[in-house]
């Protein structure tokens, strides 16, 4: 039964990403973005092994590999395989073993990786535990028409609007990382994820494209359209992320004190004319008997 779903659930990815069907067509202005295939979001899956199968899409290099996280903690990294190509976009998908630790709700996340670019992340939420799947028609087992469906999680909306302009960093901190876009007052942008402190919002910037953190002073946060603290917004649609480390400080060159060299015997003055009493008769040069002449080199004959 198992073996089956997932030859099914590969096929179906192989499918779409040949089809390149709409739902998985890369984004216009997007260079790189990844999709969960499955499960699907707010969906239940039993409880055991689960293969997560997601894709994405790239325009120059192809993906090479995509990194899931449970949970907003890293699970694993999987290479891509590359499976085919629409005008300048490569499509790739790649598969996951994912073994829940226990029953709960979990939220999955993919992010897809082409050189060094990194794309947004993905998620799904699913609950583990619930209802078995649906059994495939040819094993002659037929759902009960009357059987009531699970209720569906409530579906959550979060919407970041900044109270004014707002810069949007590579990092969190003013001092030492660049401003890459801005937040527009009163506009809606839609956060990925948070940093660990709750100071700081990941938003996909609007004019660039790239994501950076903002700062949640300026910024109010309304889930389905009730106004809340980042404190209170459920991890599931607003995960913790690490901030990026801060930048290594360029270190101050230590200049090496330089040895004066010995003077060679053509630059050196004759002992009668260098102004040193050479051979420590408390005599200099010509006032000592000794020298003949200015280019005399003894002192002492």
């Amino acid at each position: 039964m198992k073996e089956k779903r997932i030859w099914i659930v590969l096929l179906l990815a192989s499918a779409l990403l040949a089809a390149c069907g709409p739902q998985n067509q890369l984004d216009a202005g997007t260079p790189l973005q990844a999709w969960i295939d499955a499960p699907l979001n707010n969906s239940a899956i039993p409880e055991a092994a689960y293969t997560l199968v997601f894709s994405g899409a790239s325009i120059g290099d192809p993906i090479g590999n995509f990194d899931v996280l449970v949970n907003g903690s890293a699970e694993s990294s999987v290479p891509a395989l590359y499976q085919t190509s629409q005008a300048d976009a490569n499509y790739s998908y790649a598969q996951y073993e994912w073994l829940p630790p226990s029953p709960g709700s979990y939220l999955i996340q993919v992010r897809a990786y082409s050189g060094d670019q990194a794309s947004a992340l993905v998620q799904a939420y699913v609950v583990v535990g619930g209802p078995g799947e649906e059994p495939l028609p040819e094993e002659g087992i037929s759902k009960e028409p009357n059987a009531e469906e699970p209720d569906a999680p409530e579906e959550l909306l979060l919407i970041a609007i900044p109270s004014q302009n707002a810069n949007c960093r590579l990092g969190n901190s003013s001092t030492y990382f660049d401003i890459v876009d801005t937040l527009f007052e009163g506009v809606e942008y839609s956060p990925t994820a948070r940093g660990q402190d709750n100071l700081w919002l990941y938003v996909p910037g609007p004019v660039y494209g790239s994501n950076c953190w903002a700062y949640i002073e300026s910024i109010e946060l309304f889930l389905n359209g009730e106004l809340v603290v980042i404190g209170d917004v459920p991890l599931e649609i607003l995960p913790v992320v690490p901030y990026p480390p801060l930048p290594t400080a360029t270190p101050t060159p230590t200049l090496e004190p330089t040895a004066t060299p010995e003077p060679t015997a053509t630059e050196r003055l004759p002992e009668c004319s260098d102004g040193i009493d050479n051979d420590g008769d408390g005599d200099i040069d010509m006032s000592d008997g000794r020298c003949l002449s200015p280019d005399d080199d003894s002192e002492s004959s």
